[in-house]
């Protein structure tokens, strides 16, 4: 095999075998067993939450709680002045969907030289009220606008 540099993937790269928590002999990495599926399934949604929680706190400048162990629990991120709920994974595909496709459509008939940043509104039958859906990495330019206008 070639010798690869530094800094570059090694292709040799075997992964870890896998194991079952439960000793379960049906549990495989592609059909996992009900426990192996829902320790996956609460890392990848901490990993998002803690992703999301990083972007709220530099974006208002504020820590999300006093104490680590606040950390993994929404309810507890007094620190910031908006109360928030970290959704992931398949129950939010409906709403990432529309969300591209309505960017999509404010993109094909955009100007030429608006830089301004895509929301998205969503108005459910029988409210009055609705929802703004905005990316976190615009976040902080909604806002910086939002506070323009004041």
């Amino acid at each position: 095999m070639t010798e690869v540099p530094d800094g570059f993937p090694r292709l040799d790269k075997a992964t870890r075998p896998w194991s079952c928590r439960r000793g379960e002999p049906s549990c495989t990495r592609t059909a996992p067993c009900r426990s192996c599926l829902g320790k996956r399934n609460r890392r990848k949604g901490m990993t998002k939450q803690r992703a999301a929680r990083k972007v709220l706190e530099s974006t208002f400048g504020a820590v999300a709680a006093r104490f680590v162990g606040q950390l993994g629990n929404e309810e507890a991120w007094s620190g910031l002045p908006v109360r928030v709920e970290v959704k992931s994974g398949a129950q939010v595909g409906p709403i990432a969907t529309r969300y591209v496709a309505a960017a999509e459509q404010s993109d094909a008939s955009k100007a030429i030289g608006d830089i301004r940043p895509f929301v998205m509104v969503a108005m459910p039958a029988g409210w009055t009220d609705g929802l703004l859906v905005v990316r976190l990495s615009d976040l902080d330019r909604v806002l910086d606008l939002m506070g323009d206008i004041e």
